[in-house]
């Protein structure tokens, strides 16, 4: 379904901005869909897809900031007209992150060991499933506002974190029983870690999508207050 086809006139995101965010989503899902058939397979002719979509989507970024800053300097915009631009220029770059780190991944499958010595020891692919499950769910629940499915991504991320933590003890057991291929195993790390930051990008632009349907900014959930002054100690 097209992007801006989940919007009427009283948004202020415009068609053009509208087309612009499908786009971003629709390349950065592609991305991260071959970074993990890479991963499971080893074929760097899908490496070199990934970092062929990596310069479409650092583009796309600026056009879509440029066609954000463009809005902001025409219009007089309400609150909710503004938050729901913030959320989706945020959404952005939280897009954006997640090819950087798609474009990582790749570049260090090409160091790994072979896959048969580790792959299954890991759980990477459940890994790297479940972070492209999180992206396309919340980018569902960005075109129908749907605030309760992007909570339910936020709520997602906790499985990915408790498949991350489990990786640097799979890599310590490999690297007992591999040692000729300790170099090239650590790099399952960056792999790993990546990511899981892939989910936790994913789980911020549900948070966008919370924020721009209920005006809730849920980043940073019962902050400490920041004190206005810090008194000066006295010196006895």
């Amino acid at each position: 379904m097209p992007f801006g086809v989940m919007l009427n006139e009283t948004h202020v995101l415009n068609k053009d901005l509208s087309q612009l965010l499908a786009a971003m989503f629709d390349l950065v899902d592609e991305q991260l869909a071959l970074t993990a058939n890479a991963l499971a397979t080893g074929e760097t002719r899908l490496i070199d897809d990934v970092l062929s979509l990596d310069k479409r989507v650092d583009q796309l970024e600026l056009d879509i900031d440029q066609a954000g800053e463009h809005i902001l300097s025409g219009q007089s915009l309400s609150v909710p007209s503004l938050q729901e631009l913030l959320a989706g220029l945020r959404i952005n770059g939280e897009l954006e992150r997640i090819g950087d780190l798609c474009k990582n991944v790749s570049r260090a499958i090409c160091v790994l060991p072979p896959k048969d010595l580790w792959l299954e020891d890991t759980d990477m692919i459940n890994l790297a499933d479940t972070a492209r499950q999180m992206l396309r769910q919340v980018h569902t629940a960005f075109l129908r506002r749907d605030r309760l499915a992007a909570r339910q991504v936020m709520a997602q991320d906790r499985q990915v974190d408790r498949a991350w933590r489990r990786i640097p003890l799979s890599v310590a057991s490999l690297c007992q029983h591999h040692p000729d291929h300790i170099g090239s195993l650590i790099h399952i790390l960056l792999v790993g870690k990546s990511l899981e930051r892939i989910a936790d990008h994913a789980k911020n632009i549900a948070r966008g999508v919370v924020y721009m349907v209920e005006g809730l900014e849920i980043r940073h959930p019962n902050p400490e207050p920041i004190p206005l002054a810090v008194p000066v100690a006295t010196i006895p």
